[in-house]
């Protein structure tokens, strides 16, 4: 596709030169007095062309700059080399690539570089533009809760009420938002309610919903398996943890998720000791 993006950009901006240069041609053939305007229609198209080939440029850049940070992710996982390539590529005018960085950030347990890029963008673009808003508020809301800060987790989710539960079952991401609803509910103390929103992520998931590749997905397993615990941890029911957690050996992890992992399991340890 790029090649194709290549030859297009080329023959558009052969086509505007082109097309300034009959004009210009015209202007000659209309009368000689008019040399100078001819000039002029020339040299804007030069500029024309030039700008419709950087134009052309800059996008396929930014498509190959996208493929290296998808390669990276399904290969090594959220590396530096990751968010070297996710960094060059996020853009506030592609919400989806520049949410996805910031969710990213909030797997690794990075939730203030969460936070920093999500407070570039301007919340009331999403009156006009709702694309991306579930993302966007349900991403911040987890930030928080990682944070530990409740003050703003609770004003988070005023905020963002309405998008977050509208589109908390869509196949776009929608189990990303059960997830960040079903981490604040847990920090809320609310852990029935907690589970049934982990169960509801884990359920859009199977059915397909994005994302459906192979590390994002056994991370994003991983997740889902650790916070599930930590809710029957507080609910006193342990039976089955242990297993579920052995289950998650085989996932990839962040190496946040691989100190919560290993502290359920640690803390599992200790309260058998106990008992």
């Amino acid at each position: 596709l790029d090649k194709i993006l290549f030859q297009v950009g080329k023959l558009a901006a052969a086509l505007v030169i082109s097309l300034f240069n009959f004009a210009a041609l015209i202007v000659i053939i209309a009368g000689a007095d008019e040399t100078f305007l001819s000039l002029k229609l020339m040299l804007a198209g030069l500029v024309c062309g030039v700008i419709t080939g950087a134009v052309t440029l800059a996008v396929i850049k930014h498509r190959s700059r996208c493929r290296e940070e998808v390669k990276l992710e399904l290969s090594e996982g959220y590396t530096e080399r990751f968010f070297e390539a996710a960094e060059a590529s996020a853009s506030m005018k592609d919400l989806s690539k520049f949410i996805t960085l910031a969710v990213a950030y909030n797997l690794c347990g990075e939730w203030e570089k969460t936070l920093e890029k999500l407070d570039l963008l301007d919340e009331s673009t999403f009156v006009m533009r709702p694309t991306g808003a579930h993302m966007y508020y349900s991403s911040k809301l987890m930030a928080y809760v990682l944070a530990g800060d409740r003050e703003n987790a609770d004003a988070v989710y005023k905020k963002g009420f309405y998008y977050m539960n509208t589109y908390m079952n869509s196949p776009f991401y929608g189990e990303w938002v059960s997830l960040g609803l079903a981490m604040y509910e847990h920090m809320r103390g609310n852990y029935a309610e907690s589970l049934k929103l982990l169960d509801n992520a884990a359920g859009l998931q199977k059915a397909g919903a994005k994302p459906y590749t192979r590390i994002p997905d056994e991370n994003f397993r991983c997740v889902l398996c650790c916070w599930k615990a930590k809710n029957l941890m507080a609910l006193g029911r342990t039976d089955g943890i242990r297993k579920m957690m052995e289950g998650c050996g085989k996932f990839y992890k962040t190496p946040f998720y691989e100190k919560m992992t290993y502290d359920i399991v640690k803390e599992l340890n200790e309260n058998e000791a106990i008992s």
